[in-house]
């Protein structure tokens, strides 16, 4: 995140009520399925909130292809880790057709690392290490 946003400061650990992980984008450069968020009622989300400054969203929003339509911007109230409720803006995925599609492991490995750096709960990176890979190696 630091190196595409430099201003970006961690601010707390958030968990999104009634959405659940999927990966409704094929990504050409990791060769499968990239991560979004969907409804889902019985769904939750864990990850985290970051401050920054308004410059930074230029280029997170170019990387994130808002552009080209593969990803928009929106505010979804989220509760942070001490309760808290606040609405920041996360990128939500247009589906492809064909969608939900697997991540390479290569991909997927890199939300584990991400949610145990940051410490979400290990039931949640238990549910991350059992998605299904494109290479079937597993992470």
């Amino acid at each position: 995140m630091v190196s595409r946003c430099p201003s970006a400061q961690f601010a707390n650990k958030a968990i999104l009520d009634g959405y659940r992980v999927t990966f409704p984008l094929m990504s050409s450069r990791w060769q499968g399925g990239a991560a979004s968020v969907e409804p889902d009622e019985s769904g939750c989300v864990e990850g985290v909130v970051y401050e920054m400054d308004e410059v930074d969203f230029e280029p997170l929003d170019r990387f994130e292809g808002i552009a080209k339509d593969r990803y928009y911007r929106c505010t979804i109230p989220v509760r942070l880790a001490d309760g808290q409720r606040v609405e920041p803006e996360i990128y939500i995925a247009n589906p492809e057709p064909g969608a939900p599609f697997s991540p390479n492991s290569g991909y997927l490995n890199q939300m584990i690392v991400g949610a145990e750096e940051h410490g979400l709960s290990g039931a949640y990176i238990v549910m991350l290490k059992a998605i299904e890979t494109t290479d079937k190696s597993g992470c």
